[in-house]
């Protein structure tokens, strides 16, 4: 063997201690990271669940600009959304005077000519919706309506123009021909009239009897409603 590949051979021998060395150091930094992790991962489940915070955008009020609204995460897994957000607001749904339907605009099946809409003045008011009636000499009037699907009341108030003679008469509510409310006005009078309709087919609306005149009897803001 010659001196240059002597030298060769001792270099090559050399450094091989040198690269295990290496390896082994470099194994060691490896476990010693995995080890740091797990024992993290650990020390997390041992604690429990942290508080989180998430963002939303929420107005704020009177600036026209948006602020972050937050959620809380409590143990359990339940969230529970601070103001500022839609969520859990209760839906208002009170129940509507558009839902009503006026009397004055259905035609009625039976007496067309003892209520007509009108306008008439009571107890110093003018009124503009109005059902009118002039009683009878010696025998009652009354006007049938066939109940609208789905309105389950009719309500008003009974009256007698201001320009009336003095006396009462009656007025009779009767469903499917049997009397359900009666009431008895007077000029300076104004009486409700509120029936429930249950399950009748048609309602009726009936003035007693008076001789004299004028004398007029009013139903105002007679409305079905549900």
């Amino acid at each position: 063997m010659t001196a240059r590949n002597r030298r060769a051979a001792e270099g090559t021998s050399g450094t091989e201690p040198t690269i295990a060395a290496a390896k082994i150091a470099r194994n060691a930094t490896l476990g010693a990271a995995a080890i740091a992790a797990a024992a993290t991962v650990a020390t997390a489940v041992l604690t429990g669940p942290s508080e989180t915070r998430g963002t939303a955008t929420a107005a704020d009020p009177g600036s026209g600009a948006t602020r972050p609204a937050t959620s809380r995460t409590a143990p359990g897994g339940s969230t529970a959304t601070a103001p500022g957000t839609d969520d859990g607001q209760a839906s208002s749904s009170p129940s509507s005077d558009a839902d009503a339907v006026s009397l004055l605009d259905q035609p009625p099946v039976e007496g067309r000519r003892v209520w007509r809409p009108g306008e008439a003045r009571v107890g110093h008011e003018q009124h503009s919706r109005v059902l009118t009636a002039e009683p009878g000499c010696a025998r009652s009037r009354s006007t049938s309506y066939n109940v609208i699907p789905g309105m389950r009341s009719f309500h008003a108030h009974a009256a007698v123009t201001d320009d009336s003679i003095s006396g009462s008469v009656d007025v009779t509510v009767l469903l499917d021909g049997e009397p359900a409310r009666t009431v008895s006005v007077a000029p300076g009078d104004e009486a409700e009239v509120a029936v429930d309709l249950g399950s009748a087919f048609r309602f009726t609306v009936r003035v007693g009897s008076f001789c004299s005149e004028p004398y007029t009897v009013v139903l105002i803001d007679p409305v079905l409603a549900p």
